[in-house]
């Protein structure tokens, strides 16, 4: 009995271990942007029409999907207002991308800890398919940094949260 009780303790141990992510920094590809990310990403990448670098990240890690899309905007790119910049490209990939149906409303204001240069807008909503999204957009005029959290299932705050602001851009 005493086996059994070991060996179902352990499955227990190793199961609920499994599914906690260890978040990782990672250099986002050939940028200095520095990421926190449950699992060593293998970035995508491409370029816009208007030459800026594009780098996307997205994988599945137990019940929650982690999405990045990393922009270095190209230095023609007429950059004076920053924050109605990603703003706009955050209304473009609601649509295109993640196809948010019900939607929060932009939240405005949030900054980065040891960053107070960079600005951040924070969307929530729910996708036709009944997924949970949690998007925050970040810029420093110079990258765009979009990072998502969604699942159909409910999802863990800190590790949501680790994951939103575990971004460090050039300083």
């Amino acid at each position: 009995m005493k086996k059994v009780l070991v060996l179902l303790l352990l499955i227990y141990g190793v199961v609920a271990f499994a599914q906690t992510p260890r978040f990782t920094k990672y250099n986002v590809a050939s940028t200095s942007v520095q990421i926190y990310l449950p699992t060593e990403p293998k970035w995508d990448q491409s370029t816009s029409e208007d030459g800026s670098e594009i780098f996307i990240y997205d994988d599945l890690f137990g019940n929650m999907n982690y999405s990045a899309i990393i922009v270095k905007l190209h230095p023609t790119v007429v950059n004076d207002k920053p924050e109605n910049l990603l703003e706009s490209y955050m209304i473009y990939l609601e649509k295109a991308v993640f196809t948010l149906d019900q939607k929060a409303g932009f939240g405005k204001g949030h900054t980065l800890e040891n960053q107070p240069n960079v600005k951040g807008i924070l969307q929530m909503g729910k996708s036709k398919d009944g997924k949970e999204y949690k998007i925050i957009g970040w810029t420093d005029g110079k990258y765009i940094a979009v990072l998502a959290t969604s699942s159909l299932e409910e999802m863990n705050y800190n590790i949501q949260e680790m994951f939103l602001r575990g971004i460090r851009f050039p300083q």
